[in-house]
């Protein structure tokens, strides 16, 4: 990465270049972040992020975050390793706030889609699901 500093009579501005790089249809992947507001009409914001290279996966974080209105919710990670699913406690999550979580193989793990998967309880004891974001592990 080059910084550049450009003189402006008053000012100083910094510009920052940087080569970047994408990967082609036959390359190993193992990294993504994805996030959608499912259903949530834009309240509750699922977000998956996976870290590795290829099929060796360091870590994922799946997480669940609140934007408008309280809600009762839990968020599960979802693969196809024999180690997931992974949930979060269900909890009453506040505007501003989220749940989420944590796996750190740090491994190769089986190729296919890790998900994150968010559900609200609703007053009469039933679940919907108000997320999912997928990332696809591949070599």
């Amino acid at each position: 990465m080059k910084l550049r500093t450009l003189a402006i009579p008053g000012t100083l501005a910094i510009f920052v270049s940087a080569t970047v790089f994408f990967a082609g249809g036959n390359s190993a992947f193992a990294s993504g972040r994805k996030c959608t507001f499912g259903s949530s009409n834009g309240n509750i914001r699922t977000c998956l992020s996976v870290k590795g290279s290829g099929l060796h996966i360091t870590n994922a974080f799946a997480s669940a975050d609140v934007v408008h209105a309280t809600r009762l919710i839990h968020v599960i990670l979802e693969g196809p390793s024999a180690a997931l699913p992974l949930g979060s406690a269900t909890e009453f999550v506040s505007p501003g706030t989220g749940i989420g979580v944590f796996w750190g193989p740090n491994k190769n793990e089986p190729a296919g889609n890790y998900c994150a998967v968010t559900w609200r309880l609703n007053k009469n004891g039933s679940a919907t699901q108000v997320g999912r974001a997928c990332v696809n592990v591949h070599s």
